[in-house]
């Protein structure tokens, strides 16, 4: 199980977004935007500030930190009321 943090959040128009698989993530840069695609395996809030999302691809799993102040409520909502085997896509930022 890997576990990379990454806060989802809106990528500057700026940047090119990525889209990469879960595997990719261990060598991606930090501070780049990327869009990851998977199964939700869990979702565990740690407070009322944030919570973290475990999702898979076929191949690997990722532990995704999700924060209330980054996403925003409404989607801060729906992220801690997904039902594990929703298929998402999240874009974040890696963070070391």
């Amino acid at each position: 199980f890997s576990t990379v943090n990454a806060a989802a959040q809106k990528s500057p128009a700026t940047e090119p977004l990525r889209i990469i698989r879960i595997s990719d993530l261990q060598t991606a840069t930090p501070n780049q935007p990327v869009t990851v695609h998977g199964w939700v395996r869990s979702v565990r809030p740690v407070s009322r500030r944030a919570a973290f999302l475990s999702l898979s691809d076929a191949v690997e799993s990722v532990q995704l930190r999700v924060e209330r102040e980054v996403v925003g409520e409404a989607a801060f909502e729906r992220v801690t009321n997904m039902s594990p085997d929703s298929v998402v896509s999240v874009t974040g930022t890696i963070r070391s």
